[in-house]
């Protein structure tokens, strides 16, 4: 594992499957009221793309060899460091549509506090990324 560095992992493109599907199905609207075509643009174009892109930003989880760190926030920044000697669970969590989209949600636990420490949804091959901090944990 020494070759092992560093990996920065966001929330997927794919968890916000339903924002983008929102803008396909108003497309029909646009048509119907071609007065107003820049209002629906923007209500149901730009917005849940510019919702998923603040999402995406705002949310970093990073790998290394000793510890993990998920960053969270926008405008004011909350971390979270775990150590990888630490980690007693890791949770993923996967719907139907997610695992067919290959996206979860992983949670972290270690036996000092109660709770989940690390909880990122949205992530792209959570299981992989399980696997990965398990072969880390030796």
């Amino acid at each position: 594992m020494d070759s092992f560095t560093e990996k920065a992992i966001r929330p997927s493109w794919k968890y916000s499957w339903h924002l983008f599907l929102l803008c396909i199905l108003i497309l029909p609207l646009v048509w119907y009221k071609p007065g107003l075509w820049w209002l629906w643009v923007v209500l149901f174009g730009l917005l849940p793309i510019g919702y998923a892109f603040v999402i995406r930003q705002s949310t970093l989880l990073t790998i290394r060899n000793d510890e993990l760190t998920l960053e969270t926030g926008l405008l004011s920044r909350n971390s979270t460091e775990v150590k990888i000697r630490d980690i007693k669970t890791i949770d993923v969590q996967q719907s139907l549509v997610n695992r067919m989209l290959d996206i979860g949600r992983i949670r972290v636990a270690t036996a000092g506090t109660e709770g989940w420490e690390i909880n990122i949804e949205g992530v792209e091959a959570p299981n992989d990324i399980r696997n990965m901090i398990q072969k880390l944990q030796g």
